[in-house]
């Protein structure tokens, strides 16, 4: 029901960033957007695509003192919700990599069988000429991926 409606946010999220990138330039460019930022803009996003489409959501914002330092927040419209976490990939290390495995994990714990969920993960992350910057495209198209299905094998399971 909400594939669509998250495909269209997630394209005009990328327009909405390329704007406030021109517009404020070189701060964005140089540090990144933080993680509070990415996640709020996303959920706007989300929600006002939601409201057209006549499937009102109510935005969650999950304490951050049950996490690591990403921002999290749940979207709910009836038995559906919409996770989303926000990263910001201050250095590219695997512990920061980690870290956002580790609350990918916390918040599929929070997942119900009889609802239906989406988990959307967004990231920010200049790259440089580091070797954890650079195996980043790797992980996050490779390694993330297998990651996140044997977690879901996992949760499925129990």
């Amino acid at each position: 029901m909400f594939s669509d409606i998250l495909a269209t946010s997630v394209e005009e999220f990328a327009h909405d960033c390329m704007l406030l990138c021109d517009q404020h330039y070189p701060t964005i460019h140089n540090r990144g957007m933080q993680e509070a930022h990415l996640a709020k803009t996303l959920c706007r996003r989300i929600a006002a695509n939601c409201a057209h489409q006549n499937k009102p959501v109510k935005i969650t914002h999950i304490d951050k003192n049950q996490h690591a330092s990403q921002a999290i927040y749940c979207l709910q419209h009836e038995q559906s919700y919409i996770w989303v976490i926000a990263h910001h990939f201050i250095s590219a290390n695997k512990a920061r990599r980690d870290a956002l495995l580790n609350t990918i994990e916390q918040v599929q714990r929070k997942f119900s069988t009889n609802d239906q969920h989406y988990l959307m993960v967004i990231a920010d992350h200049w790259f440089d000429r580091s070797k954890a910057s650079k195996e980043i495209p790797a992980w996050w198209l490779g390694g993330l991926v297998n990651y996140l299905i044997i977690i879901l094998n996992m949760l499925q399971q129990e």
